[in-house]
C-alpha cells in the first residue's frame, strides 16, 4: 500500500470517527464497526475469487494455453585457468 491509499484510509476513518461521534458513540464503537465492514468486504472478495476458481475447474477447457519448447540447456566448457 503506498501513502495515498493510507491517506485514504485515515481520511476515512477520521470522517467515520467525527460523524459517530456527533450521534453520542465511543471511539471503541466506531473504530470495532469500521473493521467489521472492511473485513466483511475483504471477507466477499475472497469468496467472489474461490467461486470463481471453483467454476473456472468445473468448466470444460476449450483451448490450451501456449507452451513453450524445451530446450537442451547449453553445456559450457567449464571454468578456464
Amino acid at each position: 500500500m503506498d501513502s495515498a491509499d493510507w491517506e485514504h484510509v485515515r481520511q476515512a476513518i477520521c470522517a467515520q470517527l467525527e460523524i459517530g461521534m456527533s450521534k453520542g458513540e465511543t471511539a471503541l464503537d466506531i473504530v470495532t464497526g469500521f473493521i467489521c465492514l472492511e473485513r466483511q468486504k475483504n471477507l466477499e472478495a475472497i469468496e467472489n475469487a474461490v467461486a470463481a476458481a471453483l467454476a473456472r475447474d468445473q468448466a470444460p477447457i476449450t483451448n490450451k494455453g501456449r507452451v513453450l519448447r524445451w530446450k537442451q540447456p547449453l553445456r559450457s566448457s567449464g571454468p578456464t585457468q
